[in-house]
């Protein structure tokens, strides 16, 4: 088949569907998850921290500060799991590319490509899920400003809260992920390589080549993005102090849950390598912990990594 041809099917393949199938288990997978944020955001009246009044009366920037910190994190220990995620990822991917190939030929029929890429259901969830961290992206940043214009949180959470979530979108999936690495990284996707019926010839996760001309393999942009919609739900279930304890649970299994489908399915669409997802999750972590150093109101310099600013 010429490889025109072969693109422009790749490219029909990735384009967002109507997908009318399946579309009654989304609306209602997304609606409990709206219902249980709407329950742990109905506190009763008096439950937000009331504005710091300064000697003249007015209203002081306490909210931003000390009265509206992000929650501890242990910034050393974190760092050696992502530092220790890092060398492993580098040395399995890198060290033995082959494994890319293992993986993805698991999901390669002869003749068919990868048939689990033409799920309907699949594809809808995955658009659903694209949507949402488009929508989460915006809303993050008119709920910051909105915030320090009133002065006070705003949806249960404060305005260096909005700003952390929308830093961790722009900087690892926005830029990082789609504008430098997918721009110019040259890795062809698996349903282009020779092994599996394309003709472009397959390279190793992080090496530059010239496979692709635009929009690469490496790094996954929507994996980085899912795993940025997964710290936005998780720093949600902490934040959120009307949620009971059940409900901190489900938003927390969400949230791992997302990244996982988001993975396999690109994957099993022959559209990433795993380890085009492995470092696309890894990077928007990475980003998150490094911005939650500027975020929260820690200074993890200092000994322990639990000083106060």
């Amino acid at each position: 088949m010429p490889r025109g041809t072969r693109d422009a099917r790749a490219t029909i393949t990735n384009r967002p569907s109507p997908c009318p199938r399946g579309s009654t288990a989304a609306f209602w997978c997304s609606a409990a998850s709206l219902w249980i944020a709407a329950r742990g955001l109905c506190r009763p009246p008096g439950s937000l921290p009331p504005r710091a009044s300064g000697p003249t009366g007015r209203s002081s920037p306490m909210w931003w500060t000390e009265g509206a910190l992000l929650p501890g994190l242990d910034f050393e220990r974190t760092g050696r799991w992502l530092l220790a995620a890092w060398i492993a990822s580098v040395a399995l991917f890198v060290g033995v590319p082959s494994i890319d190939l293992w993986i993805s030929a698991a999901f390669w029929r002869s003749g068919t490509g990868f048939p689990l890429g033409n799920r309907e259901l699949w594809d809808l969830l995955r658009n659903l899920l694209w949507d949402i961290e488009i929508v989460v992206f915006v809303i993050a940043l008119v709920a910051c400003l909105r915030s320090l214009a009133r002065r006070r949180p705003v949806l249960g959470m404060p305005a260096r809260a909005w700003a952390y979530i929308w830093s961790v979108f722009l900087i690892a999936p926005v830029l990082m992920a789609n504008g430098v690495l997918k721009a110019y990284s040259g890795r062809a996707r698996p349903a282009q390589i020779v092994e599996f019926g394309g003709d472009s010839l397959f390279t190793r996760a992080g090496e530059i080549t010239d496979q692709c001309q635009r929009n690469c393999s490496f790094v996954s942009g929507e994996v980085s993005s899912a795993v940025a919609l997964s710290v936005t739900l998780w720093l949600a279930s902490v934040m959120w102090r009307g949620l009971e304890g059940w409900q901190r649970s489900y938003i927390r299994v969400v949230a791992v849950l997302i990244p996982v489908f988001v993975t396999l399915q690109r994957i099993s669409a022959g559209r990433h390598f795993a380890s085009d997802a492995v470092f696309g999750a890894l990077l928007t972590l990475t980003a998150a912990w490094a911005l939650y150093a500027l975020f929260s109101g820690q200074r993890p310099w200092r000994r322990g990594g639990e000083g106060r600013s």
